[in-house]
Order: structure tokens, then C-alpha cells, then sequence
């Protein structure tokens, strides 16, 4: 019996998902195991594993579309296993597959689907747009003047033709310059033509068009950049953020990394400041529970575990792996896992555990001589702490002057969730473990 593929949720806050490459193909045998698809996530690419073996009988959403978590994506079963009544019945390609009723005689002219909307605007099926989409077609200018709904099928055979991909903007100029686009090269995606690409060329003949060096035009976000959007505009939104911060000797701090660092390079082991500071925070949220904290839709909830987001520069954006119970764990085991988790996560594979469940981020831009800074809260967590570089600077102890390498620690808390006395405190009381480590985590 068939059985449908959905998109999987990959944590808390994922809501939907684009197919990005579908490894297997209509008609292909799948064994359990075997990678289906890869699906952006919140900010990362994900693999979607078969839990079963089959044939992959229908793909239901092409490599670009889009679909809400839970939403049917393919259907699997035995081969030549006949699913169509399914995929009528399924949203993704019900104007694809579902055929349309008879009219009666009398009525059939009233009550025919139009084929083009009010002005003559073309109409398309989802499943057409997502290609025209992808393909950088623009179905009104393409299918002008065509008395039927498009499908995906019209799209395919027009892409199958060798249409040139243009922007609707460059074909406009086109147009109006009454310029042959054949020789120009496109700087766009797959070699897209741009509206700067066809400027470039309206006072050069066509052959002597080089491509633009330095185009510079107008491009939809999507994928990672799109969901960091949402996210970042949300956070900003919905919580009421109040930044505290001190400025913290890391004389000792330092000192201990160094000594633990020559004990786990005998295991293979490389330990960073960033490992040490993980194990601070999550021993001071240990005491903090109020700030070990999620909330959402009004309700607050509290964490047994410590479970550390590490903020991952990438050239794309910004990644959030998330380190599970860290209070519990060894500085060593610490950097374990991060040396690998941040390495999977520049590559874009981060393993599901390790792609949600937060419950307190850190941000690190000391390696980016970065003083100070406000990181936004990434929700449903309530604060985040940014790390600023460490630089020997002049302090007076005791009532001496000397030279320590000093770091500003900003935390940013939702005053919502968090009140300012118990974010100063839990400052404090990180300054206390970080400037005197020992007997804390060690």
C-alpha cells in the first residue's frame, strides 16, 4: 500500500521547508535508509532519510517548492502501484491531477473555469509557478494570450524549447531597446539574464557584449538568508530585549584553558576559550533557572538541562547548533562535540539533535576584534550572551595599576520573561566563576 512522504520537523521553530535536491528520481527503488531529499530547515540543509524500502512512486513538490511542515511532499509503495486517487486528493497537485466536472449543456458556458483572470492575467497551477519560478520565467509574458490554465507540463516543454532565462525586468528592456539578448551573457543565477546584463548592451552591438563584472540588481531572498530574516524581524518584534554588561578579567580564565588544553591534546583533543565559557555559563545557569528559560504563547518553561547554542558565522548567514545538557558534561567532552558540530555546520549537515531545543545562546566575535555588541535574543530562548575580544588593557587592583586582558560580556534578556535584577545578578555571578574558576569547574 503507498504511503505518503512528508516534510519533517527540525526544530522548535521550523514551520515549512524547500525541497533543495531530490536524490532519488520517479520509478527508483528506495531502501530504508537511502536520502530522499534535502530540505532547508531553520538555517540549515537537512537529509530526509527513507524509513522504509519502496519505489518512489510521485513527486509532489520539484526541487525549489516549498511545503508547510507535515505537508505531503511524494508518495512510496510497490512498483507500478497505481496512486493517483492519492495524488488527486493532495493539495500539493490538486490543480495538476484532479480532473474538472462536466458541466450540463445548458450550463456549461456559466459555469466553465475561466482560463484567464480579469484583464487578461494568465492563470498557472502552484506546481507551473514553482517552475517558471526556478527557471526565471515569467508566466505572464511566456504564456500571453494562452486560452487555458498553465500546468507544469507547459512550463517543462517552453524550458524543453530552449527559452532564454531572463528576469521579467531585463525582458522589458529587451523590449523596449529592441535588443537580441542571444549574445548576451547572463550574470544571474544559472546564467539568468539581469536587468544590468541587458543595459550593458543597449549601446554596444550584440557580439561586442562582455559579461558585467560588477552587475548590480535586485534579488529575492531566500533559503537561509529568508528564514534568518523572519527570525531575526520576530525577535525584534516580540521580545522586549534590555542589554547589561561588564567588562571581565580573563587572566584565569585563560591560564585554566591553557592548562586543560595541553592535557586533551594527548587525547586528540582541541580545546578553545569558547569550550571553557560554554561550561561557565551553563554551571552559572545552574543557579539562574529563571533564565534557563523558554516562553512562548504566554508560558514560561523551565529547562532541567542546559542546552548551549553556539552562533556559527557562514558565509550564507548565521548557524545556531545547539549542544545538549552541557552542565552536565566535561570541558573535553565540550569540545568534542563542538569541533564536530561546527564543522558539520559549515557544511550545511548538522544532525537533527543538534539542530533545536536551546535554552541560552552564546555569540562569540572576539576572533573578529569586536569590543562590544548586542546580539539578538533567538527565540522562544530569553537572552543570549555576546563575547567580545580580549585585549590587555589598564585596570586598578587592589589598588595598583597592571595590565590584564579584559572582555566586555554583554547579555541581552526579554525584560518580559527576565526582570533587570536577576540579569545583573547572573552577570555577576559569570564574573565571579570566570575570574576566579577554580572550585566552580574544576
Amino acid at each position: 500500500m503507498a504511503t505518503n512522504i512528508i516534510i519533517p520537523k527540525f526544530g522548535w521553530m521550523m514551520t515549512e521547508g524547500t525541497i533543495v535536491k531530490w536524490h532519488k528520481a520517479e520509478g527508483d527503488y528506495v531502501a530504508e535508509g537511502d536520502v530522499l531529499f534535502e530540505v532547508t530547515t531553520d538555517k540549515s540543509v537537512m537529509d530526509v532519510e527513507s524509513n522504509q524500502e519502496g519505489y518512489l512512486l510521485k513527486v509532489l513538490v520539484p526541487e525549489g517548492g516549498s511545503g508547510k511542515v507535515g505537508e505531503t511532499v511524494a508518495y512510496m509503495g510497490e512498483e507500478g502501484e497505481d496512486v493517483s486517487a492519492l495524488v488527486s486528493e493532495s493539495p500539493a497537485s490538486a490543480e495538476e491531477t484532479a480532473p474538472a466536472k462536466e458541466a450540463a449543456p445548458a450550463e456549461a458556458e456559466v459555469k466553465a473555469a475561466p482560463k484567464t483572470a480579469a484583464g487578461g492575467k494568465v492563470l498557472a497551477s502552484p506546481a507551473a509557478k514553482v517552475l517558471a519560478k526556478k527557471n526565471g520565467i515569467d508566466i505572464q509574458e511566456a504564456f500571453a494570450g494562452e486560452d487555458k490554465i498553465i500546468k507544469k507540463k507547459d512550463v517543462q516543454k517552453y524550458i524543453d524549447e530552449g527559452a532564454v532565462k531572463m528576469s521579467p525586468l531585463a525582458r522589458s528592456i529587451a523590449d523596449k531597446e529592441g535588443i537580441d539578448v542571444d549574445g548576451i551573457k547572463g550574470t544571474g543565477v544559472n546564467g539568468k539574464i539581469m536587468a544590468d546584463d541587458v543595459r550593458g548592451a543597449v549601446s554596444r552591438p550584440a557580439a561586442e557584449v562582455p559579461a558585467a563584472a560588477a552587475a548590480t540588481q535586485g534579488q529575492e531572498i531566500t533559503g537561509m538568508r529568508r528564514i534568518i530574516s523572519e527570525r531575526m524581524s520576530q525577535s525584534s518584534n516580540e521580545t522586549a530585549p534590555v542589554t547589561y554588561s561588564r567588562r571581565i578579567n580573563m587572566e584565569n580564565i585563560i591560564a585554566l584553558k591553557d592548562t586543560l588544553k595541553a592535557r586533551a591534546a594527548e587525547e586528540g583533543v582541541k580545546i578553545t576559550l569558547t569550550d571553557v565559557l560554554v561550561k561557565v555559563i551553563a554551571t552559572g545557569l545552574t543557579k539562574y533557572k529563571n533564565i534557563n528559560v523558554t516562553f512562548s504563547d504566554n508560558i514560561i518553561t523551565q529547562h532541567d538541562d542546559v542546552n548551549m547554542g553556539i552562533a556559527v558565522a557562514l558565509d550564507e548567514g548565521l548557524l545556531v547548533p545547539v549542544l545538549k545538557a552541557v552542565d552536565k558534561r566535561s570541558i573535553i567532552d565540550i569540545a568534542k562535540e563542538r569541533e564536530v558540530v561546527v564543522k558539520n555546520a559549515r557544511v550545511g549537515k548538522i544532525a537533527p539533535e543538534n539542530m533545536g531545543g536551546g535554552t541560552f545562546t552564546i555569540s562569540n566575535l572576539g576572533s573578529y576584534e569586536v569590543d562590544f555588541f548586542t546580539p539578538i535574543i533567538d527565540i522562544p530562548q530569553v537572552a543570549i550572551l555576546g563575547i567580545g575580544k580580549t585585549q590587555d588593557e589598564v585596570v586598578v587592583i587592589d589598588k595598583e595599576i597592571c595590565i590584564k586582558p579584559m572582555a566586555y560580556f554583554s547579555l541581552v534578556a526579554d525584560h518580559r520573561v527576565v526582570d533587570g535584577a536577576p540579569a545583573v545578578e547572573f552577570l555577576g555571578h559569570l564574573k565571579a566563576i570566570i575570574e576566579n574558576p577554580i572550585g566552580y569547574i574544576v
